[in-house]
């Protein structure tokens, strides 16, 4: 009994090796039949470093996988706004002679249909190696924008020497990509003034794409006469005007080229220049000036709101206003009348009388009213004065 579960055992372990082996021959086997199916093939599968005005050609390559190849034919599919085809020739795949299908054609846009087959003629023997089936020309068109364009291969039929379908062709595409020069302008957006002063003021703006910068500016809308630049390249610019007029309204506009020489432009901006602050003139040796000599420099009296020209404001009791005060006058004599005449006696002519000076009361400041009046009563006693030595 222990034997028959030795041997049991021994026959277990010999059948699950079998199968191992036979499951990874099956899997070997699977994977050698599927790489051994035939290609139709762009070639070479990536065409690149392209510019609108180009020219390029690309094979269509089949690989028999050991099949003879009696007959071949596919279609091709690729964006007609970027790519035409200009030609095709056929390869050496085939031999000579050949006959091409009558629906052969290139000149569809964005469509190739092609297709060749042996004839009986044909001394050469059937291919089973790769080969070139055709070459197809393509021109990359004037407008083509920026990108990679796909090759599409559809629709590859391989025959063999007695005619019939070749099974499972695989296809691979190919890529063309095209560089195309920068048409578009940058779009400027943002644009402000700032740091304001008498006589400078910042421009800023930015894009959407590198370009470099520049400030057209003057003093009447429309009419630029002033610039300001900056010859590099990036998407924040800012730009310091100096040399202004204070108290000035500028008017500007913002530029930017990028590195393909696109041009943008804004509409009109304008910004205006501070204004000069007030300046006070000052004396000599750095004392502030009194005009009036009160003792009160001008700035005092312009903040107070008194008259820096009138020395007896704010204070009538200062020497300078005391200086202008007129010394007591003697009373005068009486003079004589002139012996009369006796057909007509002269009237006695009256003497002017002199009006005391109103003085300040010291507990209170004169104001204008004040001023006024004290300059009217000496002016009428000056006059009085001149009238009576006369």
């Amino acid at each position: 009994m222990k034997k028959m579960e030795i041997y049991g055992r021994k026959m277990a372990g010999k059948l699950a090796m079998f199968l191992l082996i036979f499951s990874v021959a099956s899997i070997i086997g699977i994977g050698m039949a599927a790489a051994a199916a035939p290609t139709v093939s762009i070639d070479p599968e990536y065409t690149t470093g392209l510019s609108p005005g180009d020219t390029f050609s690309v094979n269509v390559s089949v690989d028999p996988d050991t099949y003879g190849v009696k007959a071949c034919k596919i279609d091709l599919t690729y964006n007609s706004s970027a790519l035409t085809a200009t030609g095709v020739t056929q390869g050496e795949l085939l031999g000579s002679p050949t006959i091409g299908e009558p629906t052969n054609d290139y000149s569809t846009p964005g469509k190739i249909h092609w297709g060749i087959s042996r004839t009986s003629a044909n001394p050469t023997p059937v291919p089973t190696s790769p080969g070139t089936f055709i070459t197809i020309a393509f021109s990359v068109n004037a407008g083509a924008l920026s990108g990679t364009y796909t090759l599409d291969l559809s629709n590859a039929t391989l025959n063999n020497e007695t005619s019939a379908e070749i099974p499972s062709v695989e296809v691979n595409d190919g890529y063309a990509t095209v560089i195309a020069p920068d048409r578009e302008p940058p779009v400027i957006s943002n644009v402000a003034s700032s740091s304001i002063t008498t006589t400078s003021a910042t421009i800023a703006w930015d894009t959407d794409e590198v370009s470099d910068s520049l400030v057209k500016y003057g003093t009447t809308s429309g009419t630029y006469t002033l610039t300001a630049s900056d010859p590099a390249d990036d998407t924040s610019h800012s730009i310091s005007l100096t040399g202004l007029s204070a108290g000035t309204t500028y008017y500007y506009v913002v530029n930017s080229t990028d590195p393909s020489d696109n041009s943008a432009e804004s509409i009109e901006y304008r910004f205006t220049t501070t204004e000069l602050a007030p300046t006070y003139r000052r004396g000599g040796g750095g004392a502030p000036r009194d005009t009036d000599g009160d003792g009160y420099s001008d700035v005092q009296e312009m903040l107070a709101g008194t008259d820096k020209d009138d020395p007896c404001d704010p204070n009538a009791e200062c020497a300078a206003c005391i200086a202008l005060k007129p010394a007591a006058t003697p009373t005068a004599a009486p003079t004589a009348a002139p012996t009369a005449k006796p057909t007509t006696p002269p009237a006695p002519t009256p003497e002017p009388t002199v009006e005391p000076t109103a003085e300040p009361t010291p507990t209170e400041e004169p104001g204008f009213e004040a001023v006024f009046a004290i300059a009217g009563l000496l002016a009428v006693a000056y006059l009085a004065l001149r009238r009576k030595r006369k």
